[in-house]
């Protein structure tokens, strides 16, 4: 569905690792005037940096924003495609959630169960099933139409949703760096030690095979926040190296409050493209399977 190195990666990797490295540099342009070089080797090593950042960040975000947006009655994660063909979701009409369970009973010989009621882990691995079953016949046919764009879009918002989370602590680590006490000092230094070790310890043990799925949910999550907390403090460091003033500071700390503010916003636009992400891949496979087959080539003797 996404040629090679070229839509996702671009929007999945590209874009939101530039966003990373762009946000952690505003601090030094803000309050050293130090931007930086516009020379071509530069701009070179800053694509390849914004890949690899990319790359990394989307590893961190499936894990901390998985894309999963519910839990069955046993436990089991939710997804988009499985949400939308419940009797109780109205993104797609009753009528078309039983036109498009026959069509797949036809095709693809798997039951959507689009009038039960209870979302039972049998029920939704078989939707699970058919859509990616979906997803591959709408490739192989070449009739995708806004899918491709709406993946793009919400591995787009969630990378940058990570990315301004990281930044509003960062952000945050440099405003109170105008407060010189040694105490708090002490006290920075513990965190960020505190910070990297709960990270790779978390990290360590989400390999365990044992934890299930919640424990390893939340190892993530205390993992991802481990990451926070360097992030603040090694904020908090850098602005003691660089003589932050009072106005510096207020104005890092509005930074840090509209970088949360656009991370709401990043991850509420993620759900949104996640769920028409979908609603399009089932709209466009529902379409492909009411066309005629094409006629037979007929040969000329």
């Amino acid at each position: 569905m996404i040629d090679k190195f070229n839509f996702y990666d671009i929007y999945g990797y590209f874009i939101p690792g530039a966003a990373i490295l762009l946000l952690l540099c505003l601090p030094h342009g803000l309050v050293l005037n130090s931007w930086p070089a516009s020379s071509w080797a530069s701009a070179l090593i800053a694509v390849i940096m914004a890949y690899i950042a990319g790359q990394l960040l989307q590893m961190v975000a499936t894990k901390v924003i998985p894309t999963s947006v519910a839990t069955g009655d046993d436990g089991h994660p939710r997804y988009p495609s499985d949400v939308v063909l419940d009797k109780s979701d109205s993104s797609l009409t009753a009528e078309f959630k039983t036109n498009l369970a026959a069509a797949v009973k036809k095709k693809l010989t798997l039951d959507l169960d689009v009038d039960n009621s209870n979302a039972t882990l049998k029920v939704d691995q078989a939707r699970r099933d058919a859509f990616f079953l979906a997803r591959h016949t709408l490739i192989r046919a070449k009739e995708v139409s806004y899918a491709e764009q709406f993946e793009g879009m919400y591995a787009l918002t969630r990378g940058l949703a990570c990315s301004l989370t990281v930044a509003c602590f960062y952000y945050a680590g440099w405003a109170f760096s105008i407060f010189h006490a040694s105490c708090i000092e002490c006290a920075v230094v513990i965190v960020v030690v505190i910070g990297v070790l709960g990270a790779v310890n978390a990290s360590a043990q989400v390999l365990r095979r044992d934890l299930g799925p919640v424990g390893k949910n939340l190892l993530e999550l205390l993992g991802a926040f481990c990451i926070l907390l360097v992030a603040a403090g090694v904020g908090y460091a850098l602005g003691r190296g660089s003589a932050v003033t009072p106005a510096h500071a207020g104005t890092l700390a509005l930074c840090s409050a509209m970088a949360l503010l656009g991370s709401l916003r990043c991850y509420g636009a993620y759900r949104s493209y996640g769920n028409n992400f979908a609603i399009t891949v089932w709209r466009d496979y529902f379409v492909a399977t009411q066309k005629d087959p094409a006629p037979p080539e007929t040969i000329n003797m």
